[in-house]
C-alpha cells in the first residue's frame, strides 16, 4: 500500500458523505519552484538552489491531459477551471454541487468555502484521519473568540501576502 493511499476509514467517510467525486485542475501551470531556483542561482544562494530544485516539477500539457483522461476513464469527472482551482472548488461547493473540498493547505478559505476535508491524502506516513470542517459552525465562535469572521478570512489572508 503505498503512503499516498487513504486510509480505510478516509473511504468509509467519503461513502457516507460525497455523492460524486470531482477533481478540478487549475487551467494554468505554476512553476513558482522553478522560479525560486532560478532566483537562488542569480543570489549564489546553494542551499536554495537544492531545495527548490527538488521541489521542480517539469508539468506539461501532455501531462495533464493524460490526468484528466485517467480520472475520466475511472468514472471522476473533471472541471477545469479558468484560473484558481481552489476558487472553482469553493464556488461549486458554496452552489451544493459538492458536498465539500478537499485539500492539504487552507487556501479555499481565502474564497469563503463553506465544508473542507483536511488530510484525505495525507503523504506522510502518520495514520492521521481525515477532518471535516463546516465552517460555518466555528464562525461564531471566532467572532466571539477572536474577533475574526468567515468574511474577515479572505483580508487576513491577502494581508498575508502582501
Amino acid at each position: 500500500m503505498s503512503k499516498m493511499a487513504p486510509k480505510p476509514q478516509d473511504y468509509e467517510l467519503l461513502n457516507e458523505n460525497v455523492k460524486k467525486v470531482a477533481y478540478a485542475i487549475k487551467g494554468e501551470l505554476y512553476l513558482r519552484a522553478s522560479e525560486l531556483q532560478k532566483e537562488g542561482k542569480k543570489t549564489g544562494d546553494l542551499e536554495g538552489i537544492e531545495k527548490y530544485s527538488k521541489r521542480t516539477v517539469k508539468v506539461t500539457k501532455q501531462h495533464n491531459e493524460d490526468c484528466k483522461r485517467l480520472l475520466r476513464l475511472m468514472g471522476v469527472p473533471t472541471i477545469e477551471a479558468p484560473c484558481e482551482a481552489e476558487a472553482q472548488c469553493a464556488a461549486l461547493c458554496k452552489s451544493d454541487k459538492v458536498f465539500a473540498v478537499a485539500l492539504e493547505n487552507m487556501d479555499t478559505l481565502t474564497f469563503g468555502v463553506p465544508r473542507f476535508l483536511h488530510h484525505l491524502m495525507d503523504p506522510s506516513s502518520k495514520k492521521i484521519s481525515v477532518m471535516e470542517f463546516d465552517v460555518s459552525k466555528y464562525d461564531n465562535a471566532c467572532v466571539v473568540e477572536y474577533g475574526v469572521s468567515a468574511t474577515t478570512v479572505p483580508c487576513l489572508c491577502y494581508l498575508d501576502l502582501i
